[in-house]
């Protein structure tokens, strides 16, 4: 019986230190696995910063160009603010000088000026343009009182 118990001692070591050998594989392959994949998700971590500090730099510049363009559309806006009153003006101007170029052309293309051209309104207002590039428009007898004013204002300080 002793024998017995011997052959079946020794054979449940060996069963034992089979399955010891099975578990150190399956343990040394889940370690490496384990390894892997926690050398895998730094790669990953590490690449999802990089992203992320350059999608931040890339915002930050956006967030420049926003801000450039945003004050570049109030200056333009503040500089050619124009309104529909504005615009009805301008264009009936414009209407007004096309016709004044018509009648000035068919005069000298007709031939029949007599040495003085007989156009009406001819140069009758004189466009200023302002500091902030807006034009404004005089009559010719504005014009000659403020030019009056210039020569006299430039006499005066001669004196002086």
């Amino acid at each position: 019986m002793e024998m017995q118990t011997c052959a079946q001692l020794t054979e449940q070591v060996v069963k034992q230190e089979q399955e010891l050998a099975r578990e150190r594989k399956s343990y040394e392959y889940m370690r490496e696995d384990f390894e892997q994949n926690l050398s895998l998700l730094k790669q990953q971590e590490i690449e999802s910063i990089k992203a992320q500090a350059k999608h931040k730099e890339e915002l930050l510049e956006m967030q420049g160009s926003l801000e450039k363009l945003k004050q570049d559309f109030r200056e333009y806006k503040d500089l050619y603010n124009c309104t529909n009153e504005d615009c009805r003006q301008l264009q009936q101007k414009l209407n007004e000088s096309q016709i004044k170029l018509a009648l000035i052309t068919k005069e000298l293309l007709s031939g029949k000026q007599e040495g003085i051209l007989k156009i009406p309104e001819l140069c009758a207002e004189y466009g200023l343009i302002n500091e902030d590039l807006q034009m404004e428009f005089i009559t010719q007898q504005e014009y000659e009182e403020q030019k009056r004013m210039v020569k006299e204002f430039q006499l005066q300080n001669r004196k002086c």
